[in-house]
């Protein structure tokens, strides 16, 4: 079962740099049980990456990095290569809606 994330501010730059930086991203739910979208600055990067972490079942999960962030003032985001909060939740709902393309919905039979 997918284990219970306790939420951090990732909302703006300010709350970001009070957060620790080394290799351990802080999380925030998406999706309740299925998908969290995470931030991570290693020690001595200038800028931090957003990550979309997606419960795979049976305590597995995925991670994909999806694009900077905008922790660097003197760079703003652009909606490319440099993510704020809300490009960065837009663009994990976005993946998050492409991976369940094509995936059938319910039990499956077969005949």
């Amino acid at each position: 079962m997918a284990r219970t994330v306790e939420h951090k501010k990732l909302e703006t730059p300010t709350a970001r740099a009070k957060l620790p930086r080394g290799r351990n991203p802080h999380f925030q739910n998406l999706v309740a049980g299925k998908a969290a979208l995470g931030w991570q600055r290693k020690d001595g990067a200038a800028q931090g990456r957003w990550l979309l972490r997606r419960y795979l079942g049976g305590d597995k999960y995925s991670l994909m990095s999806l694009r900077l962030a905008d922790d660097d003032r003197t760079i703003p985001a652009d909606g490319i290569g440099i993510l704020n909060f809300e490009q960065a939740k837009a663009k994990a709902m976005e993946e998050l809606a492409q991976s369940n393309e094509g995936v059938p919905q319910g039990p499956l039979t077969v005949r």
